[in-house]
Order: C-alpha cells, then structure tokens, then sequence
C-alpha cells in the first residue's frame, strides 16, 4: 500500500462502537498507514451538543500520537500543510468549533453538534 496520507495534515471524525460514544475528531499529521489503521500525531475533540458556545462537554485531549482504524473512519479532510492543530479551540462567530489558530480551523459545523 502506498502511503498516500504520510506527512499530510488531516481533520477526521471517526465513530466509536458503542452507544453512549460522541463525535470524536481529530486535527493532526499523519505519520504512518498502512491497510488496517492509520497513525496520526494530534489533538482531540470529543463532545454531543453544542450548548450556546459553550466549552461544557467539549473535551480536548492531548497531543499525542494516536492509532485508528481504516474501518472507524468516518470522514476525513486534507489540511493546508502549515496549519497549527497543537492550539486549543474557541468557537468563531457563527457558532462552529474552531482552532483557535490564525486561520480559525474548522473542528466541526455548529450543525455537527444539534439533535
């Protein structure tokens, strides 16, 4: 397989396999795939619903090199290459979730998080 992915900087939303799961996004490098799992360096988001801009029930995980499967893979975006995903996030003025980086990178649409 060839590693079209290696190097790029990628936003994925990926599902986990059990009810209680919420959205799980990723914002990082891609450092290694192969034809079962890609290997990405990154921060995570993990929330339900948006709740009036609030940072209630949005949880930011750490940077760190993180493991998913091809098969968990939801949807996946290929980033500018210089983006900074090692920033935490704020919320832009229409109410998504963004980096809070100089070019305010998408996390998710405040439609991701409605019912």
């Amino acid at each position: 397989m060839k590693n079209l992915l290696e190097g790029k900087i990628v936003r994925m939303r990926w599902s986990k396999k059990y009810k209680e799961a919420s959205s799980h996004v990723i914002i990082g490098q891609v450092h290694d795939e192969n034809s079962k799992y890609m290997i990405i360096e990154g921060k995570t988001f993990h929330f339900r619903k948006l709740m009036s801009n609030t940072r209630n029930g949005i949880l930011e995980g750490a940077l760190c090199q993180r493991v998913i499967p091809w098969d968990a893979i939801e949807v996946m975006h290929i980033l500018p290459e210089k983006t900074d995903y090692s920033c935490t996030f704020t919320f832009d003025k229409t109410g998504n979730l963004v980096l809070d980086n100089k070019h305010k990178t998408l996390i998710a649409r405040c439609q991701d998080f409605e019912d």
